[in-house]
């Protein structure tokens, strides 16, 4: 034979690329991270100047057997007014070239970016609160100027937002400071440092810049307005920050007439409000709701709005927000147009407050709140005052009101999550996230995990909670939010095939709706039925198969309100978790939370195990006679997407490649009778076999049926112990 030489054999491309990137103005104070493909963190850090920084991370999307990772050198350019040219750039261009003042770049200097052509979107997480833009200076008031977060990011004050919206002269208003009110601006400051009321959002030259400015003061809730007395601008928050009994007075001497006079009924209420907004943490777009739970019973219906915050930054301040906006949208406030004598408002500014006394509408002492003035002209001292009722005061008013609410209050702490869920995701689960089309795409031990927990019971007033993820208890990050899942206790005994049982102690239950799944001790239930105190359910579905439980055994119900990081993990993996819960006072501290670890077993991809599994026509029978006849029915995790299948459903056609090992085993002796591999659905072994094999019939059995796809077998397999008579 002679030798020779083996052929290499190209199995994929590694893409390596410099690119310039131009990512906002500068210079800013600090670059945070680097994240690619839309999650995945790419580079973590706090780079404050001209540097270059060094990515890792040749396994992020997967490593060489898929689409390969990230890693080389970048440099960062913070666009300072003297920044030197780029050395690399001007390697690549060998010609003059700018040195991009007053811009902020990321210079990629071959970086691997990965096995797949397409090149993975990246994202900079940067921020600028100290430094102005082009000049590098510091901010006006620059000790108030950042507000951090609990997780650590600086956000920047709102007041110095808008301020330096009014004042920038490249890209801002160009008012000069001499316009604006530092006094008004500073108590503002002051006041959103004392809330934790930072902001945290990008502004392009898509929007204008006055509606920018008008979108920070709505997220504040204040007045932006050009004071009569100073002729400059002043910025007043909305708040209850007044002596009711020094504020002026409205009346029948004062007012020439009323108008538009509006009080909603309770059917013109808001009984829910969820706001947007983007967390800083995860990156990723988030949501938070409240409702008024007193007034939807009233209603009969939930009556829901949305509003989009964009630079609220945490999932605390949305909460905070969002019982703001319930607040006012769930009460009856009035509002109206007063026209008065112009010398008795003369002080009034927008967003003033006064006492408004009209018998004709049965008003005493109703603070009401300015929202527009109208000043007439020289010859005529009639003003015209648009006005709200102000919700701070709202216990302060007199009138006849229609039946009174009561709002949810939320006043605790919030509290550590004791019932945590963290478990990894059947395949069915993946399907209906992602689609079939992606499900399919899961290979060999992969994991996708579900986290979700029960809602602490000191504060059962928390709204959700934030999400942690990572491969150790002390090194997880932010990947989102995740609502709390329903709950409850176990009543009663219950054997493999109970479908009826009485349940207690739950929580959040009016949450669920029937066709919603359960967990209990491992086995999924599908629930077809359900009241304050008992389930009716479908055993042993998707990739589960009945067991016993006893009384005292608590289910969760996280098939709907359990969240993912959407990330692919491989078997093995070790997968940790915390939860922080929010309410109306923050959001827990991530040091006081409880870690859950979970070990991925790569659950999706495995087959489903043989469902109504019958021995001589029986379900779990405790003994037979004759000979040994087990049967069972197919089950497919890929055909079963649309509808969930129940323990004494048909057969379904089974995935390609699916073969059972049948192993029968006497227990007395603990010696193996048969162990054998078939594709049917059943096998018979009869006691003349059993003779013949053994030289006699044993008394006591165990069966142990596993299905196997491929070499791959299911994550459990039907075990049952009976005897013989």
């Amino acid at each position: 034979m002679s030798g020779g030489r083996s052929k290499t054999q190209t199995v994929g491309y590694k893409y390596y690329l410099d690119m310039h990137m131009a990512l906002c103005h500068g210079p800013v104070d600090s670059i945070n991270k680097i994240i690619v493909d839309q999650d995945r963190l790419a580079w973590a850090g706090s780079a404050t100047g001209n540097r270059t920084i060094t990515i890792n991370k040749p396994e992020l999307y997967g490593g060489e057997p898929r689409e390969g990772g990230i890693s080389g050198d970048v440099d960062f350019e913070f666009g300072a007014p003297d920044q030197p040219r780029n050395p690399y750039l001007s390697r690549i261009y060998r010609s003059a070239h700018g040195a991009f003042r007053g811009v902020v770049c990321a210079i990629a200097k071959g970086v691997y970016w990965g096995n797949n052509p397409y090149l993975k979107a990246a994202a900079f997480q940067v921020s600028r609160v100290h430094r102005r833009t082009s000049t590098g200076e510091l901010q006006w008031y620059d000790e108030a100027a950042e507000i951090t977060t609990t997780s650590g990011f600086p956000t920047m004050n709102p007041a110095h937002i808008i301020r330096e919206c009014l004042t920038d002269v490249e890209w801002g208003m160009g008012l000069s400071p001499a316009e604006i009110d530092d006094n008004s601006f500073a108590a503002a400051a002051d006041k959103l440092i004392l809330e934790d009321f930072g902001l945290c959002l990008l502004w392009s030259s898509e929007m204008p810049i006055e509606e920018f400015i008008l979108t920070i003061v709505d997220h504040i809730d204040a007045s932006l307005y050009v004071s009569r007395r100073t002729g400059k601008f002043e910025l007043k928050l909305i708040d209850d920050s007044y002596d009711i009994n020094a504020i002026p007075v409205l009346d029948e001497y004062s007012i020439w007439s009323i108008s538009d006079y509006k009080k909603p009924v309770v059917g013109e209420l808001i009984n829910q409000v969820t706001i947007k907004y983007d967390d800083v943490a995860s990156g990723k777009d988030d949501s938070i709701t409240v409702q008024d739970i007193a007034l939807q019973q009233q209603q009969g219906a939930k009556v829901s709005v949305t509003k989009q915050y964009p630079g609220i930054p945490t999932p605390a301040l949305a909460a905070k927000i969002a019982s703001r906006e319930l607040r006012a949208l769930s009460s009856p406030i009035i509002s109206c147009k007063v026209q008065c004598d112009r010398r008795i408002a003369t002080d009034l500014n927008v967003g003033d407050v006064f006492k408004l006394n009209w018998a004709q509408y049965g008003l005493s002492n109703v603070v009401m709140r300015v929202t527009s003035l109208s000043l007439g002209t020289p010859s005529n001292n009639m003003m015209q005052i648009e006005c709200v009722q102000d919700v701070f005061s709202l216990s302060e008013a007199i009138y006849a009101p229609p039946p009174p609410t009561q709002a949810v209050a939320i006043t605790n702490d919030p509290a550590a999550v004791t019932l945590n869920v963290l478990r990894e995701a059947p395949y069915w689960e993946i399907a209906q996230r992602l689609g079939d089309t992606e499900a399919a795409k899961l290979e060999e031990g992969d994991g996708y995990v579900i986290g979700s927990g029960v809602r602490p019971a000191s504060a059962l007033d928390a709204i959700n909670a934030s999400m942690y993820l990572g491969f150790s208890a002390s090194d997880t990050e932010r990947v989102g939010t995740t609502e709390f899942c329903p709950t409850g206790i176990l009543n009663q005994d219950i054997e493999h095939l109970t479908e009826v049982f009485d349940i207690t102690n739950t929580l959040d239950m009016e949450q669920v709706e029937v066709g919603q799944y359960l967990e209990m001790s491992g086995e999924f239930m599908q629930i077809t039925e359900m009241t304050d105190t008992q389930l009716t359910v479908k055993r042993g579905i998707l990739d589960t198969l009945p067991k016993t439980h006893v009384t005292g055994e608590r289910f969760y119900i996280w098939e709907v309100n359990g969240n993912s990081d959407e990330r692919i993990y491989v078997e093995g993996d070790v997968v940790h978790m915390r939860l922080t819960p929010v309410t109306g006072n923050g959001e827990l501290e991530l040091v006081n939370s409880i870690s859950t670890s979970l070990t991925i077993e790569g659950r999706a991809f495995r087959p489903y195990p043989p469902a109504n599994v019958r021995i001589n026509s029986n379900h779990y029978p405790e003994s037979f006679t004759g000979d040994l006849a087990i049967t069972w029915a197919h089950r497919d995790r890929l055909q079963q997407t649309a509808n969930i299948i129940g323990l004494t459903d048909p057969s379904i056609s089974p995935e390609p490649g699916v073969s059972y090992r049948v192993i029968i085993t006497n227990t007395d002796t603990n010696r193996e009778l048969l162990n054998i591999s078939t594709v049917n659905q059943g096998y018979t072994y009869s006691e003349a076999q059993e003779l013949t094999d053994h030289g006699e019939n044993a008394t006591n059995y165990q069966i142990n049926i596993t299905t196997f796809r491929n070499g791959v077998e299911s994550l459990e397999s039907f075990v049952w112990d009976f005897s013989r008579i």
